[in-house]
């Protein structure tokens, strides 16, 4: 499972900072942003929804972990808050995080399974370079979204297509149309056996017009009942910034809160080819922070991108990474490995 917006020290930081997991390397007490002479420490947030989206852009996420020194955070919150006109806002949200209580199910990921707190999102820029990644491998050369006039339409070459080149049934479900869609231009039209809603129950009407998804196939949430999963399965929530069918937001931005997402969220989602040969699944699950905008502390100082880098599957970055602006970096994000037939000792 791919998790925008959200950072480790966000989400799973507490698990340090109360002691109960001295072996993760989360919070510690002493961590802080200083800005205009003022400290603002590391502090548990009283809501999960949050009034302040941190900045998205790639200039904002440099000032956000200048050189990996992760202590601008406060600065570019402050400024966020400057551009909408809030003078009296406070950016010490930013430096907030959650507790076992407020995101009790990644809480029991952590119980139960691995906890990797040295996995960094790809690309230190905004939402669609980081989708791009999850999905193709590449972030179309930019580390920015399109501007808002610009649909979000990539011409990115998918892993599905290697599925297809293979003959392994896929499908794509979701809420809106695909993010498959607007990512891979081979499956902006046609493909409707592959694309299937999340959930047939309580359809905003506008769905009628919607000619990305064949009505009559069954739902992820049918599929699942029936034992009908195809052997790779991929799931996109109700998304904040892409919502023209009109369903209730249920991603894990701002807002809706994080307890919100989890309404839907039922790990795990792909199954392996062996399961249907009766063999014992293995189901993995990963949380992601995809989309490098997030809320997180100075800590900790996180890998620069290497020009020279050849082991692009364990650092995320790519030979092509020399580009200006590619060699910088990036958030480290929540991560929990959880195979169905193991657990953490």
């Amino acid at each position: 499972m791919m998790l925008e917006n959200r950072s480790f020290d966000h989400m799973l930081g507490y698990l340090s900072l109360t002691g109960r997991r001295p072996d993760i390397d989360g919070l510690r007490p002493a961590f802080a942003n200083k800005y205009e002479g003022r400290s603002y420490p590391v502090h548990h947030l009283d809501t999960t929804a949050l009034d302040m989206d941190p900045d998205h852009s790639s200039s904002a996420i440099d000032q956000q972990i200048p050189g990996g020194s992760m202590g601008g955070f406060v600065a570019s919150g402050a400024a966020s808050l400057a551009e909408r006109g809030v003078g009296d806002g406070d950016p010490a949200c930013v430096m907030g995080y959650y507790d076992a209580a407020d995101v009790p199910v990644y809480d029991h990921l952590a119980e139960e399974f691995t906890v990797c707190d040295r996995w960094f999102s790809p690309v230190p820029g905004s939402t669609w370079p980081n989708r791009l990644y999850g999905l193709c491998g590449v972030a179309a050369g930019s580390r920015d979204d399109r501007p808002e006039h610009v649909p979000p339409l990539y011409h990115q070459p998918s892993f599905v297509r290697h599925l297809d080149a293979a003959h392994v049934p896929w499908r794509w479900y979701s809420f809106d149309p695909g993010t498959l869609r607007l990512a891979d231009a081979h499956y902006l039209l046609g493909h409707h056996r592959r694309f299937g809603y999340f959930s047939k129950t309580g359809l905003p009407w506008r769905t009628v017009l919607d000619l990305t998804v064949n009505q009559k196939l069954p739902s992820f949430l049918n599929d699942a009942a029936a034992g009908t999963l195809p052997p790779v399965s991929w799931i996109d929530p109700a998304f904040t910034n892409f919502n023209p069918l009109g369903f209730p937001v249920n991603d894990d931005h701002r807002r809706p809160t994080s307890k919100t997402a989890r309404t839907w969220f039922r790990p795990p989602t792909t199954r392996s080819p062996q399961a249907r040969n009766g063999r014992r699944r293995c189901w993995s699950s990963s949380t992601t922070n995809t989309a490098a905008s997030t809320i997180t502390s100075r800590h900790p100082r996180p890998p620069m991108m290497s020009p020279k880098c050849s082991a692009a599957a364990a650092c995320g970055c790519r030979r092509s990474s020399s580009r200006r602006g590619w060699s910088r970096a990036r958030y480290r994000a929540p991560c929990s490995i959880t195979p169905r037939s193991s657990r953490r000792s």
